[in-house]
């Protein structure tokens, strides 16, 4: 038996089988340099589902990772709901993290990857769109996407705001956004599944897929630079070590 065992918890994708590996090989790789022998992803839609995961562990102990942009209601209702229909639910020493998208360094992250796009593409002076998903059934959904555009307003010297899938302002009303001015949209979005990679990119009048290279397309008056989610960022290991450790 394992004295304990990493937990990323994902909505995951019933389609996408391939966003939900890389969930699963990210918790191995953070775990491995935790010293951990055990690590799991967990879905909402996927397998193991968030019932079941512990019951697939032999650890006394569980860390467990909101791998979500935000609180919101699959990390404060779905997810410990369903954990505790897990058998063992009542043996583990279960500790629950914030979700990543709260950590504090998530902001000199997608500062980084802004200065990234802006050398790529030439785009200097671009203003910032964070694309969230957002939803009606939780107010805290929206508020780290917002709280991170503030943020990157004051540290980039840029207008920065969000948009949402689910919420106004909406992602097709970034149009007005960028109408003028060239503009870096970063996905504030953790999957790379299907939504992100289709559902997005259509939204958002680019054709075909948005895979892990940016693409961008000329706007009135600028450039719309759309980059890869945010969760096929790197970086984000360092983050979930962490957030594992404190």
């Amino acid at each position: 038996m394992s004295a304990a065992a990493l937990v990323l918890a994902a909505h995951g994708s019933a389609l996408d089988l391939a966003a939900n590996t890389r969930v699963a090989d990210l918790a191995r790789r953070v775990a491995g340099r935790l010293g951990l022998e055990e690590s799991s992803a967990a879905f909402h839609c996927g397998e193991p589902r968030f019932d079941e995961v512990l019951d697939c562990l032999a650890a006394d102990e569980v860390v467990v990772i909101p791998f979500f942009t935000s609180e919101g209601h699959y990390s404060d209702k779905v997810l410990p709901e369903q954990l505790a229909k897990n058998h063992r639910y009542p043996e583990v020493a279960l500790r629950t993290t914030v979700p990543v998208g709260l950590h504090p360094e998530i902001g000199v992250l997608v500062s980084h990857r802004l200065t990234l796009l802006r050398r790529r593409f030439s785009l200097g002076s671009a203003r910032v769109a964070i694309l969230a998903h957002g939803t009606r059934r939780h107010s805290g959904s929206r508020r780290s996407a917002e709280a991170l555009s503030e943020r990157l307003a004051e540290s980039e010297h840029v207008p920065a705001k969000a948009f949402f899938f689910d919420e106004d302002p909406l992602l097709e009303e970034i149009e007005e956004f960028c109408r003028g001015f060239s503009v870096l949209a970063v996905p504030f979005l953790i999957g790379g599944g299907r939504h992100t990679r289709v559902d997005l990119a259509r939204r958002l009048g680019f054709p075909g897929e948005v895979g892990e290279e940016p693409v961008a397309a000329e706007r009135p008056g600028g450039s719309l630079v759309l980059d890869r989610a945010l969760g096929l960022d790197p970086g984000l290991e360092r983050i979930l070590i962490d957030l594992a450790r404190s």
